[in-house]
């Protein structure tokens, strides 16, 4: 299994430096079965270059290559930087036989991805792994292929345990109920084990909420742990009290316990029809 874990990340890697796109998990299946039924990487990534790219020069790669690795002026470059790393996978290519490119293309990529304490190039290494860090969580939850640049900003919470990371963009987070084919009926997709980081932005969360419940059917308050969600409109949902082994019919209270939802700016109800109770708000930033 070790492999698996190894070939994705150099899959996001090659599909990234070369192709400038991220891959979906479609993809990322299909590469693997191609890793796992023609030899191993190197054979796939030398079939790969050569149908993609066998009738470029390879000038014209290496440029194309350090432009998707982030190698660039626009990033704080000198031209002279830019040139070098040009110049060093040119020769890198020019090097192997033609029919082995791909696989040279894979050594570079791994090799760049450790320069992060480089004095001229850390920067930019350490830029480009976080993209394949997200590269590789897109593949992991999404089927289509994108462009390197897209960014997910819109994500639904699930009534599983879920840990989200946002975008640096203005995130819209949906925690609407959902069915729950485990008890016959729904439940929260917001609840106390969700961790929700929005990233950069002004990101929204909208949680639709009934009770929470744990062993027992004793009702606990929903206390999630969000930093960076800057908006959060929660909409309390009508329902029925229940206790220890009692069903006393009752409406009551949604409480929303929020002593680790930090870096909040607005908080409150957004078109509830149950009564809701927040406690605990703190001014706290994810910073202290």
């Amino acid at each position: 299994m070790a492999i698996f874990a190894t070939s994705a990340t150099q899959i996001a890697r090659f599909a990234d430096a070369l192709f400038d796109i991220k891959v979906g998990s479609v993809t990322m299946a299909q590469v693997q079965a191609d890793i796992g039924s023609n030899g191993g990487i190197d054979n796939v990534f030398n079939s790969y270059y050569d149908a993609a790219f066998g009738m470029m020069s390879t000038t014209d790669v290496a440029s194309m290559m350090v432009a998707n690795l982030g190698i660039t002026t626009a990033a704080g470059l000198s031209a002279a930087a830019v040139s070098d790393a040009e110049a060093y996978v040119e020769a890198q290519l020019n090097s192997a036989a033609a029919s082995d490119r791909g696989a040279v293309v894979a050594d570079i990529l791994n090799m760049f991805s450790g320069l992060t304490g480089d004095a001229t190039y850390g920067a930019a290494a350490g830029a480009w792994n976080t993209d394949i860090d997200d590269a590789q969580e897109y593949a992991k939850n999404y089927a289509e292929d994108v462009s390197s640049g897209y960014m997910v900003t819109d994500f639904s919470l699930t009534s599983a345990t879920d840990h989200i990371m946002g975008s640096d963009q203005d995130d819209k987070i949906d925690a609407s109920i959902t069915q729950n084919s485990s008890w016959g009926g729904v439940s929260n997709t917001l609840s106390s084990a969700d961790k929700i980081d929005g990233g950069d932005g002004v990101d929204t969360l909208h949680a639709e909420l009934t009770g929470e419940f744990v062993g027992g059917w004793s009702e606990i308050d929903i206390q999630p742990e969000t930093s960076n969600v800057e908006i959060i409109q929660i909409e309390a949902r009508d329902g029925v009290g229940v206790s220890v082994n009692n069903y006393d019919g009752d409406g009551e209270d949604i409480v929303v316990d929020a002593k680790h939802m930090t870096d909040v700016d607005v908080i409150g109800s957004h078109f509830s029809d149950s009564d809701l109770t927040i406690e605990n708000l703190t001014t706290l930033t994810s910073n202290g």
